[in-house]
Protein backbone atom coordinates (compact mmCIF):
# COMPACT_ATOMS: atom_id res chain seq x y z
CA UNK A 1 0.00 0.00 0.00
CA UNK A 2 1.66 3.85 -0.78
CA UNK A 3 2.82 5.08 2.12
CA UNK A 4 1.30 8.38 1.43
CA UNK A 5 -1.37 7.30 4.72
CA UNK A 6 1.22 6.38 6.89
CA UNK A 7 3.32 9.37 6.40
CA UNK A 8 0.83 12.03 6.66
CA UNK A 9 -1.20 13.63 9.76
CA UNK A 10 -4.56 11.92 9.49
CA UNK A 11 -6.45 16.06 9.57
CA UNK A 12 -4.24 18.84 8.88
CA UNK A 13 -6.25 22.51 9.10
CA UNK A 14 -5.54 25.48 7.11
CA UNK A 15 -6.34 27.99 9.68
CA UNK A 16 -6.06 26.24 13.56
CA UNK A 17 -9.50 26.60 14.62
CA UNK A 18 -9.56 29.31 17.47
CA UNK A 19 -12.99 30.03 18.82
CA UNK A 20 -14.75 27.64 20.82
CA UNK A 21 -17.18 26.62 17.99
CA UNK A 22 -14.12 26.04 15.80
CA UNK A 23 -13.21 23.76 18.33
CA UNK A 24 -16.20 22.26 18.81
CA UNK A 25 -16.28 21.85 15.09
CA UNK A 26 -12.90 20.38 14.75
CA UNK A 27 -13.44 17.85 17.31
CA UNK A 28 -16.70 16.29 14.55
CA UNK A 29 -14.01 16.11 12.30
CA UNK A 30 -11.73 14.19 13.92
CA UNK A 31 -14.22 11.92 15.79
CA UNK A 32 -15.20 11.70 12.10
CA UNK A 33 -11.79 9.91 11.16
CA UNK A 34 -11.57 8.03 14.47
CA UNK A 35 -14.59 6.45 13.63
CA UNK A 36 -13.48 5.26 10.40
CA UNK A 37 -9.70 4.43 12.03
CA UNK A 38 -11.65 2.00 14.79
CA UNK A 39 -14.46 1.28 12.23
CA UNK A 40 -16.68 2.30 14.81
CA UNK A 41 -19.95 2.53 13.22
CA UNK A 42 -21.87 4.02 16.31
CA UNK A 43 -19.52 6.85 16.61
CA UNK A 44 -19.82 7.67 12.95
CA UNK A 45 -23.87 8.04 13.22
CA UNK A 46 -23.50 10.18 16.48
CA UNK A 47 -22.02 12.78 14.09
CA UNK A 48 -24.68 13.49 11.71
CA UNK A 49 -28.18 14.45 11.61
CA UNK A 50 -30.90 11.60 10.98
CA UNK A 51 -31.68 13.64 7.96
CA UNK A 52 -28.31 13.67 6.69
CA UNK A 53 -27.72 14.20 2.59
CA UNK A 54 -24.59 12.63 2.74
CA UNK A 55 -22.28 11.88 -1.01
CA UNK A 56 -21.16 8.14 -0.98
CA UNK A 57 -18.31 7.90 -3.28
CA UNK A 58 -19.43 4.42 -2.94
CA UNK A 59 -23.06 4.61 -3.88
CA UNK A 60 -22.07 7.06 -6.93
CA UNK A 61 -24.81 9.41 -5.49
CA UNK A 62 -26.26 11.83 -2.48
CA UNK A 63 -27.73 9.00 -0.04
CA UNK A 64 -29.42 9.76 3.32
CA UNK A 65 -28.05 8.45 6.78
CA UNK A 66 -29.23 4.94 6.39
CA UNK A 67 -28.22 4.56 3.06
CA UNK A 68 -25.26 6.00 4.25
CA UNK A 69 -24.83 3.49 7.15
CA UNK A 70 -25.46 0.29 5.01
CA UNK A 71 -22.72 1.24 2.46
CA UNK A 72 -20.38 2.17 4.88
CA UNK A 73 -20.83 -0.98 6.69
CA UNK A 74 -19.69 -2.43 4.08
CA UNK A 75 -16.77 -0.47 2.82
CA UNK A 76 -15.57 0.37 6.34
CA UNK A 77 -12.46 -1.43 6.32
CA UNK A 78 -11.13 0.17 3.14
CA UNK A 79 -11.86 3.55 4.58
CA UNK A 80 -9.38 3.14 7.56
CA UNK A 81 -6.92 5.19 6.37
CA UNK A 82 -9.03 8.20 5.07
CA UNK A 83 -7.25 11.65 5.50
CA UNK A 84 -8.52 15.04 5.69
CA UNK A 85 -6.37 17.95 4.43
CA UNK A 86 -6.15 21.58 4.51
CA UNK A 87 -9.56 21.68 6.65
CA UNK A 88 -10.96 25.30 6.60
CA UNK A 89 -13.88 26.24 9.23
CA UNK A 90 -16.29 28.93 8.97
CA UNK A 91 -18.84 29.36 11.22
CA UNK A 92 -22.04 30.99 9.40
CA UNK A 93 -23.91 31.81 12.01
CA UNK A 94 -25.00 30.52 15.77
CA UNK A 95 -26.19 27.42 14.35
CA UNK A 96 -24.70 26.50 10.81
CA UNK A 97 -20.91 25.84 9.93
CA UNK A 98 -19.20 25.29 6.54
CA UNK A 99 -16.14 23.08 6.42
CA UNK A 100 -14.12 23.04 2.86
CA UNK A 101 -11.20 20.52 2.65
CA UNK A 102 -9.82 17.67 0.51
CA UNK A 103 -10.55 14.55 1.37
CA UNK A 104 -7.91 11.24 0.32
CA UNK A 105 -8.48 7.40 0.75
CA UNK A 106 -6.57 4.88 -0.73
CA UNK A 107 -7.30 2.92 -4.35
CA UNK A 108 -7.88 -0.65 -3.49
CA UNK A 109 -4.59 -0.41 -6.13
CA UNK A 110 -2.88 1.72 -3.85
CA UNK A 111 -2.78 4.93 -5.23
CA UNK A 112 -4.91 7.96 -3.20
CA UNK A 113 -7.96 9.10 -4.71
CA UNK A 114 -8.89 12.80 -3.57
CA UNK A 115 -11.65 15.22 -3.54
CA UNK A 116 -12.51 18.43 -2.73
CA UNK A 117 -15.20 18.07 0.02
CA UNK A 118 -17.14 20.25 1.74
CA UNK A 119 -19.64 19.57 4.97
CA UNK A 120 -22.44 21.58 6.24
CA UNK A 121 -23.19 21.08 9.78
CA UNK A 122 -25.72 22.85 12.08
CA UNK A 123 -26.27 23.02 15.84
CA UNK A 124 -28.99 21.12 17.54
CA UNK A 125 -29.67 20.94 21.45
CA UNK A 126 -25.92 22.08 21.35
CA UNK A 127 -24.20 19.56 19.48
CA UNK A 128 -22.48 20.56 15.93
CA UNK A 129 -24.08 17.49 13.81
CA UNK A 130 -23.47 16.97 9.90
CA UNK A 131 -26.09 17.84 8.12
CA UNK A 132 -24.27 17.56 4.24
CA UNK A 133 -21.43 16.72 2.51
CA UNK A 134 -20.55 17.33 -0.83
CA UNK A 135 -17.87 16.03 -3.23
CA UNK A 136 -16.31 18.35 -5.53
CA UNK A 137 -18.04 21.42 -3.85
CA UNK A 138 -17.74 24.68 -3.19
CA UNK A 139 -20.20 27.57 -1.73
CA UNK A 140 -22.66 27.20 -4.11
CA UNK A 141 -22.91 23.17 -3.85
CA UNK A 142 -24.74 23.43 -0.62
CA UNK A 143 -28.05 23.68 0.08
CA UNK A 144 -29.23 27.34 1.41
CA UNK A 145 -31.71 25.65 4.20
Amino acid sequence: MNDFFIRNKKITFLEKPTSIEEKRIAIVMEDYLKAHREQNLQLLISLFDKNARIDSFVAGETVSLDEYIDVTRKTFSYLTRIVFRDLLIRVQDANTAIIYGITCFPHPKGYPIQWNRAWKLAKKDGLWLIVESKYHADLKTLSAK
